[in-house]
């Protein structure tokens, strides 16, 4: 069988549901046995696949009427993952050889209760030993009897001593699978000699644990025989017919009938598992009624809280653990709390609670809560104030009043500015004119005589008054003249009018004084 092989596992390799013929695959190298030489073995099926034939996955050892011993993993794990077999899940098949035996001979009994040790580690098969009680007790006769247990002293001396030793069972009988099963439906018998058990924990060094509840046979001459998948849970047996004693249960190994691989049974003899085997009445155990929650927030800091759900033993004993998708175990068998680390970010967490009894235990898992990376923050671009409103418009000027005396003139005017305005900067004022000069041209005495005029631009003093008003004053001015006043108002942003503003004035005249 493979390393640590679990009886779904077993029966999916074993057969397929209504897919054609049925499978009986049997022990590797063996021969047919008969039921009376071992009254004690039994077969597990699993009746919703069909008949023994059809569904067998583990076999099993009649103990008293009402009991079977068989593997721990044959029971847990059965349907739902890690969770023990309900009662209803499995019958066993008592009182023949012959898988398809369904006359008078063969009994089918039903499970009132499934438990397994409670000590039992899946990882490493440590304790795998599970009692099936049956809800009715069994006829003993020839072909249904019970078997005593070896002595754990007596043990010890068949693994010193090399004793051979019987395995039985309708496992598979290809020793390298994937490959074909042979079809066979009677029970099989081979003899497989006993490995000392440092010679077991030598040949499993790296590929297995081998504890003091688990011990070795096989590797025997070729060909080797050995038990495989579907043995599972079945008879490993010393002594000869009639006087037979168990000595294990079949377990796990790598592969089937290998060399340098024998199988690995759970020794049955062992005073730890006989403390559990030994009991007087089996407690069933536990089985979830309801699903496993969990809730909280998903940000570090914030904490998870586990609710286990509702279980078939409301006395159990719950302890829970935290692990994320990955596998990671975040806290131990412990409170039912966990506080969200920043280590948890970008993974998704979900509980466990362990619900135990003395029949055992299962697990309940919750769905998972993921814990978003965050995302970082948004730094809003600084925030810039506005800007003032840009003077762009020119101010524009607009004359109020102009007077003149004999050699004053004076002109008043106004500057607006639209808004937004900068304020009104000044009005540059140029006075313009014409004025007699003589004339530059050649020497000749006739040009000398001629009289020529001259521009002048002469700029001015402009006073500012109230409310954007400015007064412009020329002096010194002739009487009775014409002049003009050319005016460009600026803001304080510097701007002006394209054009400037021109206005004209003249003098008044001189009056001639009469004589009487």
């Amino acid at each position: 069988m493979s390393l640590l092989a679990l009886a779904a596992l077993a029966l999916a390799l074993v057969f397929v549901p209504g897919a054609g013929a049925s499978v009986s695959p049997k022990v590797v190298h063996g021969s047919n046995a008969d039921i009376t030489e071992f009254p004690f073995q039994v077969a597990l099926y699993e009746p919703s696949f069909g008949t023994p034939v059809q569904s067998q996955f583990c076999g099993g050892v009649i103990i008293d009427s009402t009991h079977v011993i068989t593997a721990a993993h044959c029971l847990f794990d059965f349907s739902e993952p890690n969770q023990v077999a309900h009662p209803d899940d499995i019958e066993v098949f008592a009182g023949s050889a012959d898988l398809t035996d369904l006359g008078a001979t063969a009994t089918h009994a039903t499970v009132a209760t499934t438990s397994f040790d409670p000590l039992y580690d899946p990882s490493t098969n440590d304790y795998d030993v599970g009692v099936i009680t049956l809800t009715d007790p069994l006829t003993f006769s020839p072909e249904i009897a019970s078997i005593p247990f070896v002595g754990d002293s007596a043990m010890s001396t068949a693994l010193d001593s090399h004793d051979d030793a019987t395995v039985t069972g309708w496992g598979d009988q290809n020793p390298e699978p994937p490959g074909p099963v042979v079809p066979a439906t009677l029970l099989q018998k081979a003899t497989v000699p006993l490995v000392d058990q440092t010679a077991c924990e030598n040949f499993y060094s790296v590929d297995a644990t081998i504890t003091p509840r688990l011990f070795c046979a096989g590797n025997g001459p070729d060909p080797i025989t050995d038990s495989c998948q579907g043995d599972s849970g079945g008879p490993l047996v010393l002594g000869t017919a009639g006087s037979y004693f168990l000595a294990g249960l079949v377990d796990s190994g790598e592969g089937c009938a290998q060399p340098n691989f024998p199988g690995i049974y759970t020794r049955v003899s062992d005073p730890d598992l006989q403390s559990f085997i030994g009991q007087s009445d089996f407690t069933q155990a536990p089985e979830q009624v309801s699903g496993t929650t969990i809730s909280g927030g998903n940000q570090p800091g914030d904490v998870l809280t586990c609710d286990a759900g509702q279980w078939s033993d409301p006395s159990a004993t719950i302890e829970y653990q935290f692990l994320n998708t990955a596998g990671t175990v975040l806290t131990p068998l412990s409170a039912n709390t966990y506080t969200i680390q920043a280590s948890d970010y970008g993974t998704s967490i979900v509980c466990e609670p362990k619900v135990s009894n003395d029949g055992g235990y299962g697990f309940g898992r919750s769905t998972a809560r993921f814990v978003p990376k965050p995302v970082p923050p948004v730094t809003p671009p600084p925030v810039t104030p506005p800007s003032a409103p840009r003077d762009s418009a020119a101010p524009r000027l607009k004359v109020l009043k102009k007077h003149c005396t004999k050699r004053t003139c004076s002109v008043h005017v106004r500057v607006r500015d639209a808004a937004p305005s900068s304020g009104i900067s000044k009005v540059k004022a140029t006075l313009r004119y014409t004025r007699k000069a003589r004339c530059k041209s050649n020497k000749s005495r006739a040009a000398k005589r001629r009289v020529c005029r001259k521009r002048v631009h002469r700029g001015l003093h402009t006073k500012a008054g109230k409310n954007g008003t400015f007064t412009i004053v020329a002096r010194h001015l002739r009487p009775g003249r014409h002049y003009t006043f050319t005016l460009l108002p600026f803001d304080k942003a510097g701007n002006h009018p394209p054009f400037s503003t021109i206005t004209s004035v003249r003098t008044r005249k001189l009056h001639p004084f009469f004589l009487f």
